[in-house]
C-alpha cells in the first residue's frame, strides 16, 4: 500500500523511517520503504495525462459507441493488457483526487462531471471486455484481513468480481445471460472459454483437442478478416462447444470408443495414415487396445512420478506397435516420428491416470 503525506504527520513519518533505518543489517530491506512518501498534489496533477493516455489508446476507433468495433480492436491480447493498465493508472489517480480536499474545492462541477462520466464509461467498457475475453482471474472469495495503509478520506474497496465466469455448456443459462450481447461478442466469449477448456484438458486427448484448436483459430481469423459474418462465427463456436461437450466426432470405431483412454490412443495412432494410407481402422483399434493394456500392465501407484516405469512402457509400445507396423506394412519410423507419438501416449496415460 501507499502512505499519503498529510499535514501534521510528516514528523511522525520521518520517525518511522528513522526506525527502519536503524534496522538495517537485520532482516530489513531498504526497498520496503522506497516511495513511501509522495506529494499528493503532484500525483493528482497527473489525472489529465492519465485520462488522455487512456483515450489515446482508442484513437484508431471511429465510433466509441460501437461495442463491436471496440471488441474487435481489443481482440489483440497485448492491446487488452495495455487498456487494462491505462485504465488502472487512471483509476488510481482519480480515486486519489476524490479524496483530496484541494482538488475537490478547486475543480469545477463541470470537470468533476466529465471525469465521473469518463471513469464510468471506461469502467463499464473494461467489464464488457473482460466478459468477452475472460482471460483474467475471477475472484469469488475475498481475504478480509489484507493490510493496507489508506487515506482517511479514501476508503479502499475490497477486490470485486469483474465478471461471473460463464458456463458455455449450460446452453439455456448461457443464452439467457448473453442475450443482450452481439453475436460477435457471444462468439468471442465461447471461443475464449472453449480455448481455456482445451488448454486444461489437452493432455486427455491431444489429437482431438488439437483439431478443435485449429478449427477455433481458423474461424477466428476468418471473422477478424471479415470473411464470415457474426452469425456464422457464432455458429462455428457453438459447433465447437457441442463437439467438446459430447464428443460428436464419429472417427473412432466402437471397439476403441468404449474407454476415454483407448479413444484417445486411437486418434494418436490414426495419424500414421499419412504414412500407411491403407491401414484398416480395425488394426488401429487393436493397437489402441494394445497400448492401453501395456500401460495398465505397468501402472502402479505414483508410476508417473518415476522414469523407470515410463521407459518400460515406451519400450513395450515400440515393440508392440512400431515394430508390428514396420514388419507388416514395409515402413520405417524415424526416432522423431516415434517420439512424437509416444509423447502423446504418455500425456494421455499420465492425465487419465490408471491408478
Amino acid at each position: 500500500g501507499l502512505v499519503i503525506d498529510y499535514r501534521g504527520i510528516f514528523d511522525d513519518m520521518n520517525e518511522a523511517i528513522d526506525f527502519y533505518r536503524q534496522m538495517e543489517g537485520a532482516d530489513f530491506d531498504p526497498e520496503d520503504i522506497k516511495g513511501t512518501l509522495f506529494d499528493k498534489a503532484k500525483e493528482v496533477e497527473k489525472l489529465d495525462g492519465m485520462l488522455k493516455a487512456l483515450k489515446d489508446h482508442f484513437s484508431s476507433i471511429n465510433n466509441m459507441t460501437d461495442d463491436e468495433e471496440i471488441g474487435r480492436y481489443l481482440a489483440d491480447e497485448n492491446l487488452r493488457k495495455e487498456f487494462y493498465q491505462k485504465f488502472r493508472n487512471f483509476h488510481n489517480i482519480y480515486k486519489l483526487a476524490l479524496g483530496f480536499a484541494e482538488w475537490t474545492y478547486e475543480t469545477s462541477d463541470a470537470d468533476k462531471k466529465k471525469y465521473q462520466n469518463e471513469y464510468k464509461y471506461f469502467a463499464e467498457l473494461r467489464t464488457v471486455i473482460k466478459e468477452r475475453y475472460p482471460d483474467g482471474i475471477n475472484y469469488k472469495d475475498y481475504v478480509d484481513d489484507i493490510k493496507r495503509l489508506v487515506d482517511v478520506n479514501l476508503k479502499s474497496d475490497p477486490p470485486k468480481v469483474i465478471v461471473e465466469q460463464f458456463n458455455i455448456f449450460d446452453k439455456e443459462k448461457f443464452e439467457e445471460e448473453t442475450k443482450k450481447k452481439s453475436e460477435g461478442a457471444r462468439a468471442d466469449i465461447m471461443r475464449s472459454l472453449a480455448s481455456s477448456h482445451i488448454t486444461e484438458h489437452f493432455d486427455e486427448d491431444p489429437i482431438f483437442y488439437k483439431k478443435l484448436s485449429e478449427v477455433i483459430e481458423e474461424a477466428y481469423e476468418k471473422y477478424r478478416e471479415r470473411r464470415i459474418t457474426e452469425a456464422e462465427y457464432l455458429e462455428m463456436m457453438q459447433d465447437v462447444r457441442d463437439r467438446i461437450e459430447i464428443d460428436l466426432e464419429n472417427d473412432v470405431p466402437e471397439k476403441a470408443a468404449k474407454l476415454q483412454t483407448t479413444k484417445a490412443y486411437y486418434r494418436v495412432i490414426e495419424t500414421i495414415k499419412k504414412k500407411i494410407p491403407n491401414i484398416e481402422n480395425e488394426i488401429i483399434s487393436d493397437l489402441a487396445l494394445k497400448v492401453d493394456d501395456i500401460v495398465k500392465k505397468y501402472a502402479v501407484k505414483d508410476w508417473h512420478l518415476g522414469s523407470d516405469i515410463e521407459k518400460k512402457i515406451i519400450g513395450s509400445i515400440e515393440v508392440e506397435v512400431f515394430y508390428f507396423l514396420e514388419d507388416n506394412y514395409n515402413v520405417t519410423f524415424t526416432d522423431i516420428e516415434m517420439n512424437e507419438m509416444t509423447e502423446n501416449f504418455m500425456l494421455i496415460a499420465k492425465r487419465l491416470d490408471y491408478r
